[in-house]
């Protein structure tokens, strides 16, 4: 824990007028030869201070850290989360009390944390004796049961003297983060063709190029852009030279992603049906990512604190599937925009031969009009629809657009 990330309480002053009493306590036992004021004297003079003392450095150097086995899990996976408190100090303390902060959605697998004064969280709370120079260790296997963002923190601690007179409390506002991402399913799971789903493509023309795989040089052209020159082969060869870079054997696949679940937003959403279609979105991004084919990811919903619609620009990076995933995470249920605004307002941005997939779990006529519209401008596009109040509409079909429709029992 850092010093700007610590916020203690005030805790009970030990004035010099506590000394002052004390001398006039003892005064007056030695005056009247009362062993009960001598006693009293002593405790004011003598334990009251080593016991304010004690308790203003008992957490000094007193270190709390959380440490999970991995930062990012699937819905359905486990975190092993190893709690650390270490006294890094030659003074023990006789009791150290912890209550942290915990994310309701992620629960211990064994035993029930009591709930917390905030909303939507629970309470992790040990009490302990620790020695110097001595740590005591909590181990707990978290149960990742929903996607999404969660923060483990703050945590308050407090200790005091040896006596019990004084106590100080301290609040650290550092957090923890877990990601769990979405549900995964396999390609066969959800009866989808595990090789080419949505009509796989290849460049027979070198419509596409790779710019990350150079097969060989050639002379330049006045077309050729500069960042095609390969300068250590013109240096050599005293003429300029470009790269040639080999064609690209697929296409990028784009996911649209519908957060909506009701024709009109202001109806509400369906809990169940959303987070299978983010489920679905997020299976078919990983499958086509291990297909080493471009991906790339836009919602029309945002992250939380954000007013803009996700947006995750096609490539194949070997953190890409990371964003999408930890986009697909963070993702909130509320649409921004309608679906179809979204299409037509980025497809003209993508590259000409991308395949457009839409992933809803609603199908509207305007959905339907609007991907004939692209179809109709030569796009090739694909629609996985979760509705089980659609039965399908052969328009798309006879137009070239690839449909499956993945079964939602509610």
């Amino acid at each position: 824990m850092y010093p700007s990330q610590k916020r203690d309480r005030p805790q009970v002053p030990y004035h010099e007028a506590w000394f002052w009493m004390g001398f006039l306590v003892l005064m007056a036992g030695l005056f009247t030869h009362s062993n009960t004021l001598k006693m009293l004297a002593a405790f004011i003079l003598i334990v009251g201070p080593t016991a304010w003392l004690w308790n203003k450095f008992a957490l000094h150097r007193l270190n709390y850290t959380r440490t999970f086995s991995v930062e990012r899990a699937f819905v359905g996976e486990t975190v092993e989360l190893t709690i650390t408190l270490a006294n890094r100090k030659w003074l023990p303390l006789l009791w150290v009390k912890i209550e942290d902060e915990f994310p309701e959605e992620v629960p211990p697998v064994e035993g029930e944390l009591p709930p917390s004064s905030q909303q939507n969280r629970k309470l992790f709370t040990r009490i302990t004796a620790m020695g110097r120079h001595q740590q005591a260790q909590w181990k707990l296997t978290l149960a990742c049961q929903k996607r999404g963002f969660y923060f483990f923190g703050p945590v308050t601690i407090s200790s005091g003297d040896l006596f019990g007179f004084f106590t100080t409390t301290r609040t650290y506002t550092h957090h923890d983060r877990l990601i769990v991402y979405p549900r995964i399913h396999t390609l066969t799971e959800l009866g989808l063709p595990t090789k080419d789903p949505f009509g796989h493509r290849k460049a027979h023309q070198r419509l596409f190029e790779d710019p990350t795989r150079t097969v060989g040089v050639r002379e330049y052209t006045h077309s050729d852009p500069l960042k095609r020159v390969h300068w250590k082969m013109t240096a050599r060869l005293q003429e300029l030279q470009v790269r040639i870079w080999e064609p690209s054997e697929s296409s990028q696949v784009v996911f649209f992603l519908n957060v909506a679940t009701f024709a009109r937003f202001w109806e509400g959403i369906i809990p169940d049906l959303l987070e299978e279609t983010i489920s679905v979105a997020a299976s078919l991004a990983l499958a086509i990512s291990q297909q080493k084919r471009p991906v790339g990811l836009f919602a029309n919903a945002s992250i939380p604190r954000s007013d803009q619609p996700i947006k995750v620009p096609p490539g194949r990076s070997m953190y890409q599937m990371r964003r999408i995933l930890e986009a697909l995470a963070a993702i909130t249920p509320y649409p921004r925009i309608s679906i179809e605004e979204l299409l037509l307002r980025e497809s003209p941005r993508l590259n000409w031969g991308a395949t457009l997939v839409v992933v809803t779990g609603i199908v509207t006529p305007e959905l339907v009009q609007t991907m004939l519209q692209l179809r109709h401008a030569r796009r090739h596009l694909a629609l996985v629809s979760l509705d089980p109040r659609w039965s399908g509409d052969p328009n798309l079909e006879a137009a070239g657009i690839v449909v499956h429709q993945i079964p939602y029992q509610r």
